[in-house]
């Protein structure tokens, strides 16, 4: 795997694992091992551009060892795909099938394919995620449509995209939507 492969996987990783301490301890309690143990690891390591969000009771913590502002995507922009094409559709019965079985193979096998084909044929264009980046106020992701991989966004506008899913006072989404989301990243599989 080349380096940039590995810095974005890198990425990735501790987002999710800034997600998943998110959800099991209070950030704003340092004295609770494992929030502290993150803020120390993201410190002491300068190897790597580091960036953590995370959300508790309406606000944000964050952690960092970085000045730069945003990251690549990579395949976290499939969440963007999913949500913006549930947003327009509204209920899973409004799914056709091909959509379906991309959207199957896009979020649980992280299929590429399956990804440009939600967003040309059921999106209109590699353009349609911009709606999403405009109507959840993301201010400091910017979409690259001849490479969405490399669309750069932050851990904060990440978050904006999961609050429309797990958020329940959130309607960008219908319940219907949101429940579909969760039962793919629930069937998430390991590569």
């Amino acid at each position: 795997m080349n380096k940039k492969r590995l810095n974005i996987l890198a990425i990735f990783l501790v987002v999710l694992l800034g997600i998943l301490l998110f959800i099991k301890f209070r950030p704003e309690d340092n004295t609770i091992s494992p929030w502290k143990d993150v803020q120390t690891y993201v410190s002491e390591n300068n190897d790597q551009n580091i960036s953590i969000a995370v959300k508790k009771d309406n606000r944000i913590y964050t952690a960092t060892n970085s000045r730069k502002a945003a990251y690549p995507t990579a395949s976290v922009y499939k969440l963007a795909i999913i949500t913006q094409l549930m947003h327009e559709l509204k209920y899973t019965q409004n799914l056709t099938n091909d959509q379906i079985i991309n959207a199957r193979a896009m979020i649980e096998t992280s299929d590429n394919d399956a990804a440009n084909n939600l967003l040309e044929n059921s999106l209109g264009s590699r353009y349609a995620v911009s709606r999403i980046i405009t109507d959840l106020n993301m201010e400091n992701t910017y979409n690259n449509p001849a490479a969405w991989g490399l669309t750069n966004s932050t851990p904060q506008d990440q978050l904006k995209i999961l609050d429309t899913i797990f958020d329940d006072n959130n309607k960008y989404l219908t319940q219907d939507s949101k429940q579909y989301i969760k039962t793919l990243m629930n069937r998430v599989q390991d590569d």
